[in-house]
């Protein structure tokens, strides 16, 4: 899994091939900040940070950068997370990044309340990217689904239909 800032990193290194590539360890990151620039009626760029280089690598300066971060209901709309462990952050994280090919962190979410769950409960949560998510923006509701393996759907096909054969009812 990648990060946000990794994932901005590699959008960079891909307009701007130099050797060697920039890596996050090269570079040092402003908080992003809200800088929107429409053409034709479209936003283009919703986001503007200044990213410098770092001291002992072979560039020096700072630029600016626009780009436009992923809204959250991008995902999906009341995005169903299923888990056979009780939730938390990393849970609904990691699930998301898995199912919805996603590339978030932890700390691009602002904190969440997460009730506490009965097996076979479900709850929903909006998440809220962070301020400084450089990859994220705006909100998503999660509806959590607590005691129930993520290939349910697969279990449910594999008991009503490939196991009841009609072949075994027959004389």
């Amino acid at each position: 899994m990648s990060s946000s800032t990794e994932r901005l990193v590699q959008l960079i290194n891909e307009q701007n091939p130099t050797l060697p590539a920039f890596t996050t360890e090269s570079l040092n990151f402003s908080n992003p900040v809200e800088h929107i620039v429409e053409v034709n009626g479209c936003v283009v760029s919703d986001t503007k940070c200044t990213i410098t280089a770092n001291q002992n690598t072979p560039w020096e300066g700072s630029v600016d950068v626009t780009y436009r971060r992923v809204p959250l209901s991008e995902i999906g709309e009341c995005v169903p997370v299923l888990s056979e462990v009780p939730f938390d952050i990393d849970t609904i994280v990691f699930i998301l990044n898995t199912t919805r090919n996603t590339f978030l962190v932890d700390s691009d979410l602002e904190p969440i309340n997460i009730p506490e769950m009965n097996v076979g409960d479900i709850e929903t949560v909006v998440l809220t990217a962070s301020s400084d998510s450089f990859g994220w923006v705006g909100c998503v509701s999660v509806s959590l689904l607590f005691g129930l393996p993520s290939n349910v759907s697969a279990l449910h096909k594999l008991m009503n239909v490939t196991l009841p054969c009609n072949s075994y009812l027959t004389n």
